[in-house]
């Protein structure tokens, strides 16, 4: 089984991965914290991903 990058822009096999926190889940007061595991090709796509759940995380704080 082929694991492809997480970057929706890039359909590579991915080489690494990182676990970050997920801005959708969890309470927000660092009592329960949630992760989500990416997948990357490499460290342009990582950054990429982290920028994706950055804006995720801006959008959920607007939300809430």
């Amino acid at each position: 089984m082929f694991i492809h990058c997480d970057n929706p822009k890039c359909m590579q096999l991915a080489k690494g991965r990182s676990k970050f926190l997920d801005p959708r889940r969890g309470d927000g007061d660092g009592d329960r914290l949630a992760y989500t595991v990416k997948h990357y090709c490499s460290v342009e796509c990582q950054l990429a991903i982290c920028d994706e759940l950055e804006r995720v995380a801006q959008y959920a704080r607007l939300v809430a």
